[in-house]
Order: structure tokens, then C-alpha cells, then sequence
């Protein structure tokens, strides 16, 4: 628990947490300048961003069940191994290799379906959210076209222009941008918080 744990939180102190900060930065200022060049598109692509929000929380919770269960399986393998090769006299005068090697095949076996289970539980997230802010885009630049044909006021009456589209549809990439990093450390967290509960178990 202070090897394997303790690195999984380290990780998450140096990278996740510097990462949320600039995501969360660089969001507020996209949604912003979107909300100033026409705020009916930004009603389209919030309504996509609050369905991101709540794929993001259901595949958060299975992920933290999951990566719990992995570090529990990496404990117990570890902790096996040292027992045995600090034993090592003791099996080697009882002949226990093979039992010994059977053992760590179930130990190992068992870590390593957690692992995958918790591996593709956190990788599935990049897909799903990529796909569906790939629908955005397009809603967006049909409605915006829309606007454009029309002559349509944006805010106040301002004429929403083929340039006016043209930055509105980059701000649509651009908000998606901090929501994939941080999904991206949605595979980092679980797996630190899961690591800080072991240690915090230990001390209590």
C-alpha cells in the first residue's frame, strides 16, 4: 500500500491536479467569447456538454469500483511475493515451488482481469465523448448556417456572419478540448482516490 498506492497519489498531485486547474481556465474563457458571438448556438452545445457531464459521473463511479478492486489484487500479489522470497529458505527445504507458482498464477490472474476491467472502463470514456461532440459540431454548423442565410441577429441585433460561424465552430472544438483532458485523468483519479483510501486505512 505505501509502494503502489502511494505512487498512484503522487502521480495524481503532480499531473491531474496542475491539468484541472488549466482545463477548468481555459473553459470558463471558451464558454465566454461563445456566450458573446451568439449565445443560441452555445445553448446547443451546453446541452451536449451536460450530457458529457453526466457520461462522465455514471463511468466515473464504475471506474472507482474498479480501480479499487485492482489495487486491492496488486496489494495482495505483492505483498505474496515478498513473503515468499523473504521465505525462501523455508520453500526451498519443503520443495514448495510448484505450489508457490500456482499461487501467484491465481493472485496474478486475478489483478490482471481487474486491471483490464479497470483499463477499458477508463480508455471507453475518449470515444463516447469524442463522438458525441462530433454530433455538436455538426448541429451547430447547421443551425449556425441557418443564421447566416437568414441574416439573423446574434446579440443585439449584430449581423451573425460566415466568419462569425467560422470562430463559433472553432470555440465548439476548442470547449470540448479541457472536458477531454480532464476525462482523460478520469483514469489517473480513480485510481489515486482508490490508492489514498488503502493508505488512510492503514493509518487510521
Amino acid at each position: 500500500r505505501f509502494t503502489n498506492d502511494a505512487d498512484n497519489v503522487q502521480m495524481a498531485m503532480e499531473q491531474t491536479v496542475t491539468m484541472l486547474i488549466s482545463s477548468v481556465l481555459t473553459f470558463v474563457g471558451t464558454v465566454v467569447m461563445m456566450i458573446y458571438l451568439n449565445w443560441i448556438l452555445f445553448l446547443i452545445t451546453l446541452a451536449v456538454l451536460v450530457v458529457d457531464y453526466i457520461i462522465v459521473r455514471k463511468i466515473s463511479r464504475k471506474s472507482k469500483k474498479l480501480y479499487r478492486r485492482q489495487q486491492k489484487a496488486l496489494g495482495q500479489v505483492n505483498a505474496y511475493v515478498e513473503e515468499m522470497v523473504e521465505g525462501i529458505k523455508v520453500v526451498k527445504a519443503f520443495n514448495y515451488e510448484e505450489e508457490i507458482e500456482e499461487e501467484f498464477t491465481k493472485k496474478n490472474q486475478v489483478y490482471r482481469d481487474n486491471a483490464m476491467d479497470a483499463t477499458y472502463m477508463g480508455m471507453i470514456i475518449m470515444p463516447v465523448l469524442n463522438q458525441v461532440m462530433g454530433i455538436c459540431y455538426a448541429v451547430t454548423a447547421v443551425v449556425g448556417g441557418l443564421f447566416v442565410l437568414s441574416g439573423s441577429g446574434a446579440v443585439g441585433g449584430v449581423t451573425f456572419t460566415i466568419g462569425s460561424l467560422c470562430v463559433c465552430l472553432t470555440y465548439t472544438k476548442q470547449v470540448a478540448q479541457p472536458i477531454n483532458q480532464v476525462s482523460n485523468q478520469v483514469v489517473t483519479l480513480p485510481s489515486a482516490v482508490a490508492g489514498a483510501e488503502r493508505i488512510f486505512a492503514v493509518m487510521d
